[in-house]
């Protein structure tokens, strides 16, 4: 489905060829284009003003600049009054309109910045200092404001090919200062790789009738936070009482203090939310009079709940007053186990009330509440008091692991453990969008809403909506203006969109136990929206005098004050957050992608993925809160982790593959910079290349292998290993190098030195079985066969590989006995010495499947003579003195030979075609011989293959290489070799993944080994079939080993 946008392409400024030029340019990762940098320049020299002041641009109107509004009419009091959004006359677009001047006529914004980034481009290689200001210009037209608020701008929604997000990135580089570099946001990831803290794990079995529990007390400010616990406890009890060896059931009593009702109505759900869920779960507390509980008046006392979420002046000794006299007179609170969700200055004083009482803490919102307003000694000693609770009869969860590392950094204390969010309390529910409203999509709540960017984000919705409406016959239901929606009325949608303005909402993990498909930003758009929303993420809270030293976070930090804090360590929290930890989101960078998502995504195969997949938590995390509250309720024994029974089960394993970081702790030595780190972390090619990548010697690739087998073999025990080692950035170098020489001096000895270290940098990678190695930043795989594919070009070049000889009438006949003078691949020049045929010509050794000439008469010199062309080879090629040749080296030809150390052992000879199987035969038991399979087993290792085959990343990775070889299928075309020799690194990456578990090497030699010990379960019809299936799927014939 194609999603148009309303745009105005900018004729006036930019020209269509110009244009065309930037977005070519931009998918090729903007290389240095002198004439693209000329128009660029062009275009700012006609618009000087935009460099000196812009006083006739105004931010506001960016929105507005690429967009058709309701009517076609000039209206919309958020545009300043100096600008229009008026005709232009292509399609009824809307451009910006100056009204200082009618020379100036239309000007485009948007082409306007494109002129300036490219134009930042191209000052890189200069070095130039004020380069940075084409950035910083590109920001304010962007909309930000002189405290760093940015307004929400929709660049990525239209043609245009630059991305806010790069313009950050940049500016971020440069104000670092020197060198100045240029790096796109799309080839890299954060390389600083956060440890996660496990998810809870038990250290005894749970009790087999019941927690033992006389009540449950929850005190809290926030209703769902408090909630999410409270309801996992109950379905802890309740299926410990479902047991067929326990007495009738009986009730856990539950009732909830605190949690005070916003008198702010755009807030005011919560108080309508509390009244309609939480009565289904326990008690209120309120007073016989209705007012409302001491726990909520001192909640209420602490923090302005109206409105912005404001810090408030409170007396410590008056609150405390009011706490004891409450719990004096409540029997209830006093019996019942005590649940504290926050804020924490409220578990401290309930610590202080009862210091024996067994409690246990949930951080997952407003950590430090209360504590603004207070000095730093009063802050620390209470804050010292929460470090001393976490004892014997306290114990502390978080609900992420973002919450973990912010309560461990801002309290000072040890990581709690992360328990996912069930959201036990809205199983009730549950999706029936297709059946019910499939054309309604409910725009869930959040704060972005109710500000001008997200004024402008409603806007520019409705304006795609609109526009494609014969395609889209959607409409949004915002719940910020309906109000308090129940979740029965929320299951009836097609589906649902959230913006987050925090790391944490409970409502990300309803929609999962409701199995409600959600749609969410994508993490650049989620960093913008931090610098558009002024309430910030998480309600973090500066550090307080008197905590100890907490350097060791360094810039990455678990809080960050919003439109300050770095693009890098914003990133890095990002990734830890539930919405980039789950799977199944689906995620959105642009209006056009999500409206597309919106509509082609298979919304049932979503849900019931969903669905299972917190099923699965739920069995999971009832039993770890069985043991939790039986090792704080029983025998008070310390709680360590330990293995429960689940965490061995294979399926459950299947499902946790999105909490799964090794692929990260690869990434973290694979793709980091060679050994000039800067500030940030971001690997660049710039300063790879400049070290003297040939000065590189053999003892310091050797070093660096050590180094990679050590780090895998952290990796395997979840261990961070090394930083700052390089592999694929080092490899990169050299075979950039290897390029650069092909393309200029071409010298043989100094490519094959290049291609050689490459080579062996990469060998490490091949003795373990990490499946398929995340590249990262780095394209070793693109760089390795334009490499490869022009070794090969420069190799049938110089051989003469075209024919320029006449086909000759006369035959050599099948007796014939020829000399060999020459031989390039299969052709050799021959001179006849018996038979029948032309006296001196070419021909070909090999036909199809069939072997035409074969050689003869050898005797012991052969050996001796192989010897010393190895010898001088590696004389000839020094970086492969060390290079492994095979056996059957021994009957190449001279130029196969002299090509296979050329290329450092990348270039084969061509192999003699394989014999088309149609049908893959049958072995009879007489010729089986060997170890064998056992059928089961054999259909078991066939089923894992398929699957691999059949997965979505190998089918991904399988078109873009027939997309990068599209001639492949020509023959005779360098397309087909240099693309067999990818397809078969692909479908190796498969092997060695699969075959070790079967004991198998996972090589081309274990590849044999498989089909030998399966050659008796292929007499197994079943077997046969599914062998071929597998062949089928891979989209080729099968691959026979050939090394």
């Amino acid at each position: 489905m194609v999603v148009k946008a309303a745009l105005w392409l900018g004729v006036v400024v930019w020209s269509c060829c110009g244009i065309r030029r930037a977005t070519v340019n931009a998918g090729l990762g903007w290389p240095l284009d002198a004439e693209l940098a000329l128009a660029a320049a062009e275009l700012l020299e006609r618009f000087d003003d935009v460099s000196t002041g812009r006083s006739w641009i105004h931010p506001a109107g960016a929105v507005w600049e690429s967009f058709r509004t309701a009517d076609h009419g000039r209206h919309d009091p958020l545009i300043p009054p100096e600008l229009q959004v008026s005709p232009d006359g292509f399609g009824d677009g809307r451009v910006i309109e100056n009204q200082r001047g009618a020379e100036r006529g239309h000007i485009c914004l948007y082409g306007i910045i494109t002129a300036l980034f490219v134009a930042y481009r191209h000052a890189v290689p200069r070095q130039l200092e004020d380069a940075h200001r084409h950035l910083e210009l590109i920001m304010w037209l962007l909309g930000e404001t002189q405290g760093g608020e940015q307004l929400f701008d929709f660049i990525e929604s239209t043609s245009w090919p630059v991305r806010s997000i790069d313009v950050e990135l940049n500016l971020e580089m440069a104000k670092s200062g020197p060198p100045i570099r240029f790096l796109l946001f799309s080839r890299l990831r954060s390389q600083t790789v956060i440890s996660t803290v496990p998810s809870m794990m038990l250290s005894a079995k749970p009790p087999r009738c019941s927690l033992g529990l006389e009540g449950l007390a929850v005190f809290g400010v926030h209703p769902a936070t408090s909630l999410e616990p409270a309801s996992a406890i109950l379905a802890a009890e309740q299926a410990l009482q479902t047991s067929a060896e326990c007495d009738p059931p009986q009730d856990l009593k539950v009732r909830f203090y605190g949690h005070p009702c916003p008198s702010y109505s755009k807030t005011g759900y919560l108080c309508q939310w509390a009244q309609f869920v939480l009565p289904h779960f326990g008690q209120g507390s309120q007073e016989p009079d209705g007012a409302t509980d001491p726990v909520a008046e001192i909640l209420s006392e602490m923090v302005d709940l109206a409105d912005r979420h404001i810090e408030k002046e409170w007396d410590l000794h008056l609150a405390m007053g009011k706490l004891f006299k409450f719990l004096q007179g409540d029997s209830f609170a006093r019996s019942s186990f005590w649940l504290c969700s926050g804020p924490a200055v409220l578990c401290a004083m309930l610590r202080i009330a009862d210091p024996a009482k067994i409690m246990l803490m949930w951080h997952c919102r407003h950590l430090l509440d209360g504590l603004g307003m207070h000095s730093n000694s009063t802050a620390t000693a209470l804050l010292g008091l929460l470090r001393v609770m976490a004892s014997r009869s306290t114990k502390c969860l978080a609900c992420e692991v973002f919450v973990a590392k912010q309560a461990a950094w801002q309290l000072a204390m040890p990581e709690p453990q992360v328990q996912r969010r069930l959201a036990i309390y809205v199983e009730a529910y549950s999706w029936k969008g297709l059946s019910a409203r499939p054309m309604e999509v409910l725009v869930m709540r959040s704060m972005l809403w109710t500000r001008l960017p997200g004024m402008y984000f409603k806007t520019i919705l409705e304006a795609f909506v609109r526009e494609n409406r014969e395609v889209l016959p959607l409409s949004f239901n915002f719940a910020t203006e309906a109000g308090f929606i129940p979740y029965s009325e929320m299951v009836l949608h097609r589906c649902g969109v959230l913006v987050p303005n925090d790391l944490t909402m409970a409502a990300f993990a309803e929609a999962y136990t409701m199995g409600f498909p959600v749609f969410l930003p994508e993490d650049e758009w989620l960093y913008r929206l931090q610098k558009s929303v002024p309430y910030g993420f998480m309600v973090h809270a500066a550090p307080f005098q008197g905590l100890p030293n907490t350097t060791h976070w360094g810039s990455a930090a678990p809080f960050w004050y919003e439109k300050t804090r770095a693009l890098t360590s914003v990133m890095a929290w990002l990734r830890l957050s539930d919405f980039s930890a789950w799977p199944h989101t689906k995620r959105f960078d642009s209006v056009p992608q999500l409206l597309r998502g919106l509509i082609d995504t298979d919304l049932r195969e979503t849900s019931a993925a969903m669905r299972k997949w917190m099923a699965a938590n739920k069995k999971e995390g009832l039993y770890q809160w069985s043991g939790l509250l039986a090792s704080l309720l029983h025998d008070g024994a310390p709680y360590v982790s330990a293995t429960s029974s689940l965490a061995m089960d294979p399926q459950w394993a299947k499902l946790k593959t999105a909490d799964v970081t090794r692929n990260d702790l690869l990434y973290s030595a694979l793709a980091c910079e060679h050994e000039s780190f800067d500030n940030f972390g971001w690997p660049t090619f710039r300063a790879v290349l400049e070290a003297d990548a040939a000065a590189t010697a053999e003892a310091r690739v050797m070093s660096y292998n050590a180094a990679m087998h050590m780090f895998l073999k952290n990796a395997t025990a979840d261990k961070a290993g090394l930083e700052g080692r390089c592999h694929l950035g080092l490899a990169c170098a050299l075979l950039l190098q290897a390029w650069k020489e092909l393309t200029s001096n071409d010298t043989a000895s100094k490519v094959t030195w290049f291609v050689g270290l490459a080579h062996q940098l990469m060998l490490p990678l091949m003795d373990v079985s990490i499946g398929m190695v995340p590249l990262g930043t780095w394209p070793v795989e693109d760089i390795m066969a334009a490499v490869s594919a022009m070794m090969e070009e420069r190799r049938v070049a110089t051989a003469g590989r075209q024919l320029s000889s006449t086909e000759l009438p006369a035959k050599l006949e099948k007796s014939a006995v020829v000399e060999e003078l020459a031989r390039t691949g299969d052709r050799l020049k021959y001179k006849l010495l018996s038979g029948t045929g032309p006296e001196e010509g070419w021909v070909s050794v090999r036909l199809k499947d069939k072997v035409l000439l074969e050689p003869c008469g050898q005797d012991d010199s052969d050996n001796t003579s192989f010897a010393t062309r190895l010898e001088e080879l590696r004389e000839e090629f020094p970086g492969c003195a060390d290079l492994k040749v095979p056996k059957e080296a021994e009957q190449w030809p001279d130029s196969d030979l002299h090509n296979f150390f050329e290329s450092g052992g990348l270039i084969l000879p061509k192999p003699a075609p394989k014999v088309t199987q149609k049908a893959l035969p049958s072995a009879s038991p007489d010729e089986i011989k060997g170890p064998q399979f056992a059928v089961p087993e054999a259909l078991q290792l066939q089923d894992k293959l398929l699957k691999a085959f059949k997965s979505s990343e190998f089918q991904q990775r399988l078109k873009r290489l027939q997309l990068r070889y599209p001639k492949r299928k020509e023959r005779g075309h360098k397309d087909g070799s240099a693309y067999f020799e990818a397809f078969e690194a692909l479908v190796m990456g498969v092997y060695c993944r699969v075959l070790p578990d079967y004991g198998l090497a996972g090589d081309w030699d274990g590849v044999r080994d498989m089909f030998a010990k399966m050659a008796a379960a292929m007499v197994n019809s079943k077997a046969s079939r599914r062998t071929v299936g597998t062949v089928k799927t891979r989209g080729l014939l099968h691959i026979l080993p050939r090394r």
